[in-house]
């Protein structure tokens, strides 16, 4: 090898690494290398040149492992993940494996939550799981649950700590009940009843929407009623528009960003089969749903002209989906035969992802041994898992994420034990507030009642007006939005 050639691949190399991971001053010291190489005596190079070429490689060997060099001249960062092999079929899921700080600078999940002090104004008479959502100007609102007759009472936060009951009659909020509500950075949208809720099941088709641009002034939507041919009970919001489910088993009505015009699609399921969806959940580029056909769980993925089922067929029971960033995420339960008592079932946590737009599904990384449920939430650079395990004496733990397979533990202030416990079902984000909340009813100190924690993303966020999570389903999705307008099928209500 000649020195040009020497000196060529060295330089070859150095441009290789990438310079942002690089030790501080390693191009000049090369420079000084090559120039000190360049003044050496000739007949040392070329007496010795089989063994300068290795030394050569040995050095650029060396430091290229030393720093991560994958083949093809990419740095790996350090301590990075690769991204499991997805199976078909999901695989028990490996202990956590602590994630680390690379060169994506986004906001991620919070590293701690803090428990919000114990409001009277979060109490009530059988709270159920709260709805909470988040408006681009930092304000939150939270629909807390309760029972029939007097069912959803709208609350509302300038920082998630503090709580004040909205005056829906002097809003124009004049619902009978409150059913569900989600946002985006376009609008709120509330489900609702013109007539309060009395328990007969006769509710449902008198439902109405109320829209808000600004969750203090609510008008009501002129017509209502695709909504009410669905017995529409559940809406979910994005940046692209809305998506409701109700009675119909297979029917998913889609809106525009205001929420205002609604049109019914329908899930494919093959000539004969039965199905249903229990859940949707916005990307990026449209919705995701859950639910089953023929007692299996299944997943649909709406890309803007229709529904199209995903390769995933388990006997699992799939409860929940999310998407961030590529990743597709699935939560749900498992049961099986009792080793102790043949005759009864135990029930297990599920959580599996797919990489590849839900082509292929492997497992999450997340540790579920003694999990009974597991909820994850979609937010700006990652995810955040709420463990519940089931023994009824350990709190609940939480767990974020911003690459496949990589999960780290987060402070999760008072998890809760026994009666106290909360079930975590919502998660909201706005600026670099992150709000979670869950509810506990039974016996334990203080009844049934609403629980909040709240904490900060670990980056500042580059849009302060992000999109905000609804339920616990972020409005980002699986990648920039790219659907030409109208994304939704337009038609008449």
């Amino acid at each position: 090898m000649t020195d040009d050639e020497l000196e060529q691949r060295l330089r070859a190399h150095y441009r290789a690494i990438d310079p942002g991971l690089t030790p501080r001053g390693l191009g000049l010291r090369i420079g000084d290398a090559l120039e000190r190489r360049q003044r050496r005596p000739v007949f040392i190079a070329r007496t010795r040149p089989a063994f300068a070429a290795a030394l050569a490689a040995v050095v650029i060997v060396a430091v290229g492992l030393g720093l991560g060099l994958r083949p093809g001249g990419f740095l790996a960062s350090p301590g990075a993940s690769p991204t499991p092999t997805a199976s078909p079929t999901p695989s028990p899921s490996p202990t956590p494996v602590p994630s680390s700080p690379g060169p994506d600078r986004r906001p991620g999940p919070p590293t701690a939550l803090e428990r919000v002090a114990d409001d009277p104004t979060l109490h009530g008479d059988a709270v159920g799981p709260p709805r909470l959502v988040a408006l681009p100007g930092g304000t939150f609102l939270m629909l807390k649950a309760e029972d029939i007759p007097g069912r959803g009472v709208l609350m509302r936060s300038d920082d998630g700590r503090t709580w004040d009951q909205v005056d829906a009659s002097k809003s124009g909020l004049d619902a009978g009940a409150i059913v569900d509500m989600a946002a985006n950075e376009t609008a709120v949208v509330i489900l609702g009843t013109t007539e309060p809720m009395t328990g007969t099941g006769t509710e449902i088709p008198n439902v109405a929407e109320w829209t808000s641009a600004d969750g203090v002034t609510w008008t009501r939507a002129p017509d209502a009623g695709a909504l009410r041919a669905i017995g529409a009970r559940d809406i979910v919001g994005s940046s692209r528009g809305f998506a409701a489910v109700g009675d119909a088993p297979l029917a998913i009505l889609l809106s525009g960003p205001d929420g205002r015009q609604w049109r019914q699609t329908e899930l494919p399921v093959p000539p004969g089969a039965r199905g249903s969806v229990s859940q949707v959940a916005p990307t990026a580029d449209g919705f995701l749903a859950v639910g089953t056909v023929e007692g299996r769980s299944a997943a649909w993925r709406w890309d803007g002209s229709g529904w199209s089922r995903l390769p995933f067929d388990e006997a699992a029971t799939v409860w929940n989906v999310v998407a961030n960033d590529g990743r597709i995420i699935v939560t749900g339960t498992i049961e099986t035969p009792d080793p102790v008592k043949p005759d009864q079932t135990t029930v297990a946590a599920i959580a599996w992802q797919s990489t590849d737009g839900g082509t292929t599904w492997g497992s999450t990384g997340l540790a579920l041994g003694g999990i009974t449920d597991a909820r994850v939430f979609a937010m700006d650079g990652g995810f955040l898992a709420v463990l519940s395990p089931g023994d009824s004496r350990e709190p609940l733990s939480a767990w974020r994420s911003i690459r496949p397979g990589a999960w780290e533990p987060v402070t999760l202030a008072d998890g809760g034990t026994g009666y106290d416990r909360p079930g975590v079902g919502a998660l909201a984000l706005s600026g670099r507030r992150v709000v979670l909340a869950g509810n506990t009813v039974g016996t334990g100190a203080g009844g049934d009642r609403v629980v909040v924690w709240i904490g900060d993303t670990t980056a500042p966020a580059s849009n302060p007006s992000s999109s905000p999570s609804v339920h616990g389903r972020s409005g980002v999705g699986l990648s920039p939005a790219s659907t030409p307008a109208p994304w939704w099928p337009r038609g008449p209500s």
